[in-house]
């Protein structure tokens, strides 16, 4: 593994992983990133990059930034991105009916393939919190 240059930004990452999805995660990249190798360098870069910066920085509340990412992994259909995304939005306080009007919003601008994509992963985690969305809201 890559020598942790930044152990401060590791440490600021890892707090972000942990606040958006809980400890269990949190451990599972601590673990890949002490393993080492490639596996542990890409945990790092992503724990690094990606939530120690702009996961971490002022500006916006974290609903908004899982507006901004969920909207991003539907327009590059990344759909298994997508679904941690929608798990972590919903723990950032979105509601059903709010994550059913991204997927309204972003379709004249994703086509309706990816808006499709997108709405089966929705339904596949609202059922799996034991949600679902508004009567009269189907996309």
């Amino acid at each position: 593994m890559t020598q942790d240059k930044n152990p401060e930004r590791t440490a600021r990452g890892l707090a972000t992983v942990e606040k958006l999805t809980g400890k269990r995660l949190r451990a599972a990249y601590e673990a890949r990133i002490a393993a080492g190798g490639i596996d542990g360098d890409l945990a790092r870069l992503a724990v690094e990059f990606a939530f120690a910066e702009p996961w971490s920085r002022p500006g916006l509340e974290l609903r908004e930034r899982s507006l901004v990412v969920i909207s991003m992994m539907i327009a590059l259909r990344q759909t298994q991105e997508l679904k941690a995304h929608l798990h972590m939005g919903i723990s950032n306080g979105l509601t059903p009916a709010e994550l059913g009007e991204v997927l309204i919003q972003v379709t004249p601008y994703v086509g309706f393939p990816a808006m499709n994509g997108a709405y089966a992963v929705l339904k596949d985690v609202l059922s799996e919190r034991g949600l679902e969305l508004p009567a009269g809201q189907e996309t």
